[in-house]
């Protein structure tokens, strides 16, 4: 069923607080990315792990941000208490935890073999986030707010992740699922690259390959969609993508193209694990 990922990339928010994990937990109030869960229903590929401990170092990590101040609040926000003090956000971390967790579904699930172990579900290179307050627990009841029948998104973030994203002043690209990016001159041509290992949650490897399942099975089919999205296009003509191998993706387009980056990390990646 490609009908839900006719765009292949779809807008959504960022993933929520935590040390990101490739686990298996999908739980956005816990400090892991789209972990791994049972083979019969993988999820999107995922960066980093979730923290049982943090590593020592000789200094403090590198923070992206770790809060803000709310804006002033107004008399009825006041009333009701909100709109007070500091709110804190998760941040990006250059400090590699000393180990890594995994929820007890997929310790069970690894040790019979149905998944490969954790430090083999891991790339080189893991994403982690600093949690805003605390690791979150495993197990209990997952509240979320649906705006309406037509919220895909609250289904389909714990399948997908995004290849670039925003830190939490929703203006500075950071990395993700791509560890890095270039581009020319002229902003016609664009490299990403993928971190290194990227598991899908099933153990099979997440590659560029997975990319141009999307590019040539739902972008480029003028059957399944016939609309492309406005972002995917440059001069009237859709942008090219091409695999330079497992981790690097090109991106060409007709026109100079400076905001791609920034549109690129508003989107996620949906390749054939997604399909229904």
């Amino acid at each position: 069923m490609f009908r839900k990922f006719q765009y292949g990339l779809v807008l959504v928010a960022m993933l929520s607080l935590g040390i990101v994990a490739m686990s298996c937990s999908d739980d956005e109030a816990e400090t892991t990315t789209a972990a791994p869960a049972a083979k019969a229903a993988p999820a999107a590929a995922a960066p980093a792990a979730k923290a049982a401990a943090p590593a020592a170092k000789a200094a403090a990590p590198k923070v992206v941000e770790t809060s803000k101040t709310s804006k002033a609040a107004t008399a009825e926000d006041q009333a009701a208490g909100l709109g007070e003090g500091d709110v804190s956000w998760p941040s990006l971390s250059d400090s590699m935890p000393s180990s890594f967790s995994e929820s007890p579904l997929c310790a069970a699930q690894a040790a019979a073999g149905e998944i490969p172990a954790l430090e083999d579900r891991l790339p080189e290179n893991p994403l982690v986030i600093q949690p805003a307050e605390s690791i979150g627990e495993y197990g209990g009841t997952w509240y979320r707010g649906f705006t309406g029948p037509a919220d895909g998104q609250n289904m389909e973030r714990p399948m997908k992740d995004h290849l670039l994203f925003f830190g939490t002043n929703m203006t500075d690209v950071q990395a993700n699922i791509g560890e890095s990016w270039t581009s020319n001159a002229d902003a016609t041509e664009f490299t990403i690259t993928l971190r290194k290992g990227l598991k899908w949650s099933d153990g099979d490897d997440f590659t560029t390959a997975d990319i141009m399942f999307w590019v040539d099975n739902m972008l480029s089919d003028e059957d399944l969609n016939p609309a492309p999205p406005a972002w995917a296009k440059s001069g009237g003509e859709l942008l090219t993508f091409k695999a330079l191998s497992d981790e690097v993706i090109q991106i060409n387009s007709k026109e100079p193209y400076g905001l791609l980056i920034t549109l690129i990390a508003s989107v996620v990646v949906a390749g054939p694990h997604t399909r229904g």
